[in-house]
């Protein structure tokens, strides 16, 4: 009887332990692209760091982040993505991908709704922004963006699935650059986001 019980016991725990194990092995999987596909923005000495929370996700590449108790305008940082409504910048993507507004729009609204759900209102957030240049001529911050619990860099995630091109306001550090280029290059192979409908 006591071997029988023991026995039950013994395959309780060994189901409990492989569950755990897979659970674990897939939480490993998800974080894993996320350190595949990170850069060190910290140790290249040309970003200072501050903390936010997300006020409003604008569209794919602009947000609402309340910084030191001041809700601030803030750029996603050397990326740029397709715009949400019709202006003078979208006659120039047009030209340039030799595509309609309205497919356009259709793609900038896509990476609108990626970056909201990845940045639901009061997110906790890192930005890590340029000591030489802050802001651009709008008085947006520019700034990589990274989720402070799970640490995934926003801007390298909106290359990586495909949302948004690279795009320089100001000079970037060639390792970061060359980084960047990378990642929109793998995605455009791949076909994957805009990169299934457009092609430069």
């Amino acid at each position: 009887m006591c071997l029988h019980i023991f026995k039950d016991m013994l395959k309780s725990f060994w189901g409990f332990l492989m569950r755990s194990i897979k659970d674990f092995l897939f939480f490993i999987m998800l974080l894993l692209p996320f350190y595949l596909y990170s850069f060190n923005y910290e140790k290249t000495g040309y970003f200072y760091k501050k903390v936010g929370y997300i006020d409003k996700v604008i569209d794919g590449d602009t947000l609402k982040v309340k910084i030191d108790n001041k809700v601030e305008k803030v750029r996603l940082l050397y990326i740029d993505t397709m715009e949400t409504k019709f202006n003078r910048k979208m006659l120039k993507d047009e030209r340039e991908f030799e595509a309609n507004s309205k497919e356009l729009t259709y793609l900038g609204r896509w990476a609108y709704k990626y970056l909201k759900n990845l940045l639901p209102k009061s997110t906790k957030v890192i930005l890590y922004i340029p000591n030489t240049k802050p802001k651009d001529n709008f008085k947006r911050y520019l700034a990589i963006v990274v989720r402070f619990y799970g640490g995934e860099v926003v801007n390298e995630l909106m290359l990586v699935n495909g949302l948004a091109r690279t795009y320089y306001l100001h000079t970037a550090p060639d390792s970061i650059s060359e980084y960047y280029t990378t990642l929109e290059q793998k995605a455009r192979e791949k076909k994957i986001g805009i990169w299934k409908f457009l092609e430069k």
